[in-house]
């Protein structure tokens, strides 16, 4: 799975909890929000005042979810970019280096297997 399908697939899960956990209306609120955002900063005129008008309806307790929703799903994004950081760097490792170095776990590993053990 690439970084784009493990971030799409994240957003959807989260989305599936928020409105388990907090209410659809939080994940609508959420949505709506983010679409606005994206809009905005692809140059639609309009998105600006939606944005500042959908933000400005949320109460206390619909802002902290919201707030709470948005910087879990950056930190989602932030582990799988951190996670496909760490695959690509063993998958060059491994090509640079197919056998594993002498005297290692993975040498040691590897004898084991070999031995059938």
């Amino acid at each position: 799975m690439d970084i784009s399908q493990t971030i799409h697939l994240l957003g959807d899960l989260l989305g599936n909890i928020i409105s388990e956990l907090e209410s659809p209306a939080i994940f609508e609120s959420e949505e709506e929000i983010r679409a606005q955002a994206k809009a905005r900063r692809s140059g639609d005129p309009q998105a600006g005042p939606k944005l500042q008008q959908a933000v400005a309806a949320l109460n206390g307790d619909q802002s902290r979810a919201v707030a709470a929703a948005f910087a879990t799903y950056f930190d989602l994004i932030n582990l799988a970019e951190e996670n496909s950081r760490v695959n690509i760097l063993r998958q060059r490792e491994r090509q640079s280096h197919p056998l594993p170095e002498h005297d290692s776990i993975g040498e040691a590993i590897a004898t084991l297997k070999n031995a059938g053990v």
